[in-house]
């Protein structure tokens, strides 16, 4: 808490506590707090400032009162509220305003509170005719986290008034089974040289990176030699992607692709996105993409008898369920398995005389019986 913020004295009914913009005042000696918004939001302070004075003017003159009317918060409404405080803030706000869009759209005219679990398994099913059922478990999270904050900030007092669903309407709900959609290409030892063979220095050095050390992009965009941990030989820092931390080695590749480095950056990405489709367009391989090295360098480990629990980790996955779903065998590999038991547990035709051999014995004796009858 502070009594100033970016040199403006804040008056005594103002406070700034964890990146909020309050006011707490005590009419009546009871606390009364409000939340106005975040303190990057332009004209939060001078609005806290009008509002307080508005409430004091209230007081005065008997008028305040700490009952409000608690209102019912339209879909429109809370999405936008979600936009605003959470997900413009996000890497990759602009599928969050995609999905966004999507979910504003189908519970227009909505308020938050009458949201039920049937609604989104309506709201499931509906799109799930344009898209494939791994993006609606993606939309369906985004909903989920929605009424999450949303509990969270009025909990807060970030959002006051306002009516919501007791639970969460998503709960309960059971979202697609993720493997049968699962991306499983991997580049071939013979494809990937093909295309170095092409490639531009910067675009050959940034994807042998990517297989030996399992790192997205943007995780290796970002690396430097401060990242690099002498004692323990290993790369270490956060994802980009998923904000948890991670610890590949450093091999004698990644060694020498270190000490070439121009400078502390390790890797030059200036064009890379044009200079890699370029060199895929050249080495004919169209179906390539730059994540599949991640997936390839996972998937070579297992096939040369690294356990999967050691690739979880180098993954950097928190739950061994998901590397599996991640390295799902491809039909290759199926093959490849069929081939090696069949090697250890062959067959060949065997001959065997001693069928016909008895079916002799007994038309003999069959025939034997016949003659003495006869005599």
């Amino acid at each position: 808490m502070t009594r100033k913020f970016k040199s403006k004295t804040l008056p005594k009914g103002i406070m700034i506590n964890r990146g909020y913009v309050w006011i707490n005042i005590y009419p009546n000696g009871k606390l009364y707090k409000k939340c106005l918004g975040p303190t990057h939001q332009p004209g939060v302070i001078d609005e806290a400032i009008a509002k307080l004075n508005q409430m004091r003017e209230q007081i005065r003159t008997g008028k305040f009162g700490l009952d409000e009317k608690v209102r019912r918060i339209s879909m429109d409404d809370a999405v936008e509220t979600f936009w605003n405080l959470h997900a413009s803030k996000k890497d990759g706000a602009y599928v969050f305003r995609y999905q966004l869009n999507h979910i504003k759209n189908f519970f227009s005219n909505r308020f938050a509170d009458s949201i039920t679990m049937i609604d989104i398994q309506n709201y499931r099913r509906e799109r799930e005719k344009t898209i494939k059922p791994t993006t609606a478990n993606r939309e369906q999270t985004v909903i989920t986290t929605l009424f999450n904050k949303l509990k969270y900030w009025k909990k807060l007092s970030v959002i006051t008034n306002v009516k919501l669903p007791e639970d969460n309407p998503t709960n309960g709900i059971k979202k697609a089974d993720e493997r049968p959609y699962s991306r499983t290409r991997i580049v071939a030892p013979e494809e990937f040289q093909k295309f170095l063979n092409v490639a531009p220095e910067s675009v050959r050095r940034i994807c042998i990176a990517a297989v030996n050390t399992t790192l997205r992009w943007k995780t290796l965009k970002i690396l430097t030699k401060k990242n690099i941990y002498e004692a323990a030989n290993v790369f270490g820092g956060t994802q980009s992607k998923v904000k948890k931390l991670y610890q590949v080695p450093i091999n004698e590749t990644m060694r020498k692709l270190i000490e070439t480095a121009q400078g502390d950056v390790i890797f030059d990405f200036t064009n890379f996105s044009k200079l890699f489709n370029e060199a895929r367009k050249k080495s004919k391989i169209p179906w390539f993409q730059f994540r599949d090295l991640r997936r390839t360098g996972a998937r070579m480990m297992l096939q040369k008898g690294i356990d999967i629990g050691t690739v979880s980790k180098y993954l950097g996955h928190s739950d061994i369920k998901m590397t599996q779903i991640y390295v799902n065998p491809t039909q290759n590999d199926l093959q490849v398995a069929g081939a090696v038991i069949g090697s250890m547990y062959g067959y060949s035709p065997k001959l065997n005389t001693t069928k016909n051999t008895t079916k002799g014995n007994f038309k003999s004796i069959k025939n034997m019986g016949k003659v003495a009858v006869s005599v």
